[in-house]
């Protein structure tokens, strides 16, 4: 039996060579080669016939029943292993020609020894090497994470309005700077920390938060709104993190990992590569969770800022708020 690696794409594999074994099986294959193979040697006996070298076209008949013989009429059993998705099945194709088997299988343990090899020496972290996930998975790791956004609609809502009416009014204030935001690593934190002066949370200042209510008689879901301090609006939006964290892990492992056989694997497969990709290019070792709901505050900071920029009418104030 031989063996055949890859990374990725082993089902789509699977489904080809089960197409190559069922035409090189059929009698319509084997009768169109022996078509071929007649035309061809009449060919050669003709030229023969007609001044032509007869060693030269020796060479061709002999060429043609080597590789009819040894490669394509000969049948090997061959089976796929692939190395994102170990559990591939069904793995296993019998009757692929000897020589596509042969040249498939080299060639793959090839590569797949060489890609051990440099993994190895430049030592990644388990989670982040080319067999697991594929190519630069840490970079589009970290890439994706940047657009993290809040999955619940009425969470996000409340979210967007506190940095509109607590967190933009104490900047403005002076209360905290635009540094601050973008250089703290725990961003809800700062923006939550009670005390005086606050960067957020002040008993002072209130916003509209929104909660559901019951379900209409046409099936839509109602809001109910009400006017709440910063200081107890932050209270309640903390209250509310886990729920959101857990939500959003599954949401966006399902679409980072769309390989992932169940929502649990996926949301799992996010939470282990995560911390591991921030770790390694970012130098810093955080949870997986921090990580999201970080930049999950960082993205609705900023779509607060712009939705802000857009009631007013001003171009301006949005070209600042995007340099600062």
């Amino acid at each position: 039996m031989f063996e055949i690696f890859t990374l990725g794409g082993g089902t789509y594999l699977v489904d080809l060579l089960n197409a190559v074994a069922a035409v090189t099986g059929g009698g319509a294959y084997v009768n169109l080669a022996q078509l071929a193979g007649m035309a061809g040697l009449a060919w050669i006996l003709m030229r023969t016939a007609f001044g032509g070298s007869w060693r030269d076209n020796g060479k061709w008949v002999l060429l043609f029943a080597a590789v009819w013989g040894a490669m394509i009429v000969p049948k090997a059993t061959v089976r796929v292993v692939d190395r994102l998705d170990p559990a591939l099945a069904p793995a296993v194709v019998a009757n692929v020609p000897m020589g596509l088997a042969l040249f498939a299988s080299l060639t793959s343990e090839v590569g797949d020894g060489l890609t051990r090899l440099t993994e190895q020496a430049f030592a990644l972290p388990d989670d982040l090497r080319y067999r697991r996930h594929g190519m630069i998975f840490g970079a589009r790791l970290a890439d994706r994470a940047t657009r993290l956004e809040v999955t619940d609609a009425v969470f996000a809502r409340n979210l967007r309005s506190y940095a509109r009416q607590c967190v933009f009014h104490a900047l403005l204030l002076g209360h905290v700077t635009a540094d601050d935001l973008r250089e703290s690593t725990d961003l809800w934190s700062l923006v939550t920390a009670a005390g005086t002066p606050s960067a957020g949370a002040s008993p002072a200042r209130m916003f509209e938060f929104s909660t559901r209510g019951a379900v209409s008689g046409t099936g839509a879901t109602t809001l109910d709104r009400q006017v709440v301090t910063c200081r107890d609006g932050a209270t309640r939006l903390d209250a509310q993190w886990t729920a959101e964290m857990n939500r959003a892990a599954t949401v966006f492992g399902r679409r980072i990992f769309p390989g992932a056989r169940t929502d649990a694997l996926a949301r799992a497969e996010l939470l282990a590569a995560l911390p591991a990709a921030h770790d390694f290019l970012v130098g810093a070792s955080r949870a997986a969770g921090e990580i999201m709901r970080q930049q999950m505050v960082l993205n609705a900071v900023h779509d607060a800022g712009e939705q802000w920029a857009a009631e007013a009418g001003n171009a301006a104030a949005l070209r600042a708020y995007t340099d600062a």
